[in-house]
């Protein structure tokens, strides 16, 4: 596995992760340099391994659910000892409308994780910090990319 920092003020950071125990080390790193709940847009393609990165980070927050893409249901709610996980999935989503009628503005001023796949719709509903999590596949190895956005200080 490796880790990259890419700057002195830690905007980018990337890893390399061959394996789901690199994903589950990703996430614990993740943890400890973001440990409140923050806005995460997960970004790659189809079959990147979104939701296989949504597993580990799960098991890092110590939710008791099974992690599942919420696709048709557009959010899966996880129990986790300080409160909530919201996961969403807009993948099947047209209009920015059909946030609205889901009442997504209230799940992003929850004060909760909100991990977001397929968030290009969201754009408007952000608030002026957030995370960026890019997945990219790179032969049989993934390459994430985390980028910070606004005013974030890293733990």
């Amino acid at each position: 596995m490796q880790f990259y920092v890419q700057s002195n003020e830690f905007s980018m950071i990337e890893f390399v992760s061959k394996s789901p125990e690199d994903n589950d080390f990703f996430a614990e790193s993740f943890l400890k340099k973001f440990p409140n709940p923050s806005i995460v847009l997960l970004n790659g393609e189809m079959g990147a391994g979104k939701t296989t990165l949504m597993q580990s980070l799960c098991r890092a927050l110590k939710a008791g659910n099974m992690v599942s893409s919420p696709t048709f249901g557009l959010v899966n709610e996880y129990k986790i000892p300080q409160g909530v996980i919201y996961h969403f999935d807009l993948y099947r989503l047209k209009s920015v409308r059909e946030l609205v009628d889901m009442g997504f503005e209230e799940y992003i001023d929850s004060k909760q994780w909100c991990f977001i796949e397929w968030p290009d719709l969201a754009a408007q509903f952000l608030p002026q910090e957030w995370i960026k999590v890019q997945i990219a596949v790179e032969g049989e190895h993934r390459k994430i990319t985390v980028d910070l956005v606004s005013g974030w200080r890293v733990g």
